[in-house]
């Protein structure tokens, strides 16, 4: 499979520090900067210059990737060419989210309030899915968060298509959720933003989640090693509670489910510092 790695770029320092194996993407003029990943979706998608010519899949990692993986271009090469004859690849940095947190959108409530009502209207609103989707337990194999994933076109194609729709819908709103989606989303980064940005990052998962039949989707397995030197023999704890959390699924053990739940509860009210560490 001909695969391409693209970096975004959002200024010309970044431009010359591309990692060899990444295609630079230059996004230094970005009309719509409010629109974060998705502009840059629309836009190579769109693009009539070749730059997806022979290329079966592609991904398009931000900036910051290598600091929020922590870990190489090599590891993510060799997980593809390692793992063929998938639809995605993911590469989710957010191990400690994923192992404390329900789903992207209970974890999207903690740090943007409402974003839970909305994203379940504008589901509701296109209709042809399942909007319950947004209760549903995630786990590793359909949990991924700043869009750094891989896909092929066929992929791209239907996943934009649904984006577009979600785009759509979040510009007809009615007047209750239209009221919380144009409010702060409570960015620490940049308070001027949205909802939209935080909502088209958590639709990767739930699109997922909706075609779980369709798609194969191979996850890079998580390693808590990364954090052993925050918070040392505690990366035990937190991989434990991701096998929790999997087991629930694969065994659909309310049981199971139970003890995760108590667990990570009491992690959430006792050490709320860990959800920094992602």
């Amino acid at each position: 499979m001909n695969y391409k790695l693209f970096q975004i770029c959002f200024n010309e320092h970044q431009l010359k520090e591309v990692d060899p194996l990444f295609t630079p993407f230059d996004n230094t003029e970005n009309p719509n900067p409010e629109q974060r990943e998705y502009y840059n979706f629309t836009k190579i998608w769109n693009d009539n210059t070749g730059i997806l010519d022979g290329v079966d899949a592609y991904g398009m990692f931000g900036p910051r990737w290598q600091e929020k993986l922590r870990y190489g271009s090599k590891d993510i090469t060799y997980e593809i060419e390692s793992n063929p004859g998938y639809d995605v690849y993911t590469f989710n940095h957010a191990r400690v989210v994923d192992a404390l947190f329900f789903n992207v959108w209970e974890q999207g409530e903690h740090w943007h309030p409402g974003i839970k009502q909305v994203a379940k209207k504008v589901l509701e609103q296109i209709g042809d899915c399942d909007a319950s989707v947004v209760d549903d337990l995630m786990f590793d194999q359909s949990t991924c968060y700043c869009s750094y994933f891989v896909a092929t076109k066929d992929f791209w194609n239907d996943y934009l298509e649904f984006l577009a729709k979600v785009s759509y819908q979040l510009e007809n709103l009615p007047e209750e959720e239209k009221k919380i989606y144009e409010g702060s989303a409570n960015y620490a980064r940049d308070k001027s933003l949205n909802l939209f940005p935080f909502i088209i990052e958590r639709m990767f998962s739930t699109f997922l989640v909706l075609n779980r039949e369709k798609y194969k989707v191979h996850a890079k397995q998580y390693d808590y090693g990364v954090y052993q030197g925050s918070v040392g023999q505690f990366i035990h704890v937190l991989a434990a509670l991701n096998n929790l959390k999997s087991l629930t699924l694969k065994h659909d053990s309310h049981e199971i489910f139970k003890q995760w739940h108590a667990i990570r509860t009491f992690i959430l009210r006792s050490q709320p510092q860990l959800l920094n560490l992602d």
